[in-house]
Order: structure tokens, then sequence, then C-alpha cells
């Protein structure tokens, strides 16, 4: 699934280290959404790339860029539902799990 990504965007986006781009995609279930970074290859600085998917909740997905004076986070928020049936779940236990990440 990502090596065949790799190779579509390597075709897309010629100025971009696809290689070197970081996935951090489902593994629980196939077709579920993931998070993708990607870079210029002229960038001045090789940035830092980290990926974190909690244990305790298979379907959020983080990647984290550093910089020397930029961080960037993508990440997968796992959805709350149509009646907001898992929102408490999300506020009480995914929220607090990204943000000891960020810290």
């Amino acid at each position: 699934q990502v090596d065949d990504a790799v190779e579509a965007l390597q075709s897309l986006l010629p100025d971009y280290c696809i290689q070197a781009s970081a996935f951090s995609c489902a593994t629980t279930r196939k077709g579920w959404s993931g998070v993708a970074m990607m870079w210029r290859k002229d960038l001045r600085w090789q940035p830092s790339v980290t990926w974190k998917s909690f244990e305790d909740e298979p379907e959020g997905r983080v990647l984290h860029m550093e910089l020397p004076r930029l961080h960037t986070v993508l990440a997968y928020v796992p959805n709350s539902g149509d009646s907001l049936q898992r929102l408490q779940w999300r506020v009480t236990h995914w929220d607090p799990s990204l943000r000891n990440f960020l810290k």
C-alpha cells in the first residue's frame, strides 16, 4: 500500500524527497486513513521526523516533523461518531495521549 503510493508520488512530485518522506498508516484495518509528510529536495535542513501510534487507540496516527525553527504535527484524530457517542472517550483518552506526546 505505501510502496504503491511512494511510486505514484515520485512521478507526480519529482522535486520532493518521497523516499525519505514519512507515512503513518492504519495497521488495524485495511482502508483506514493515514497521514503522510513529504518535503522538497532543496530544503536547507534535514528534518527530524517521529511518528506515533497510540497502543490503546489503533485508529489515531501522528507524525511530528522538527526543523530548527518550526514544528509541524499531522494527525488523524479518531472521530467522535455521528451522535458524539465516543466524545467522552475521545476527551479522556485520545486527547491526553496526544497532549503527552507533544510535551
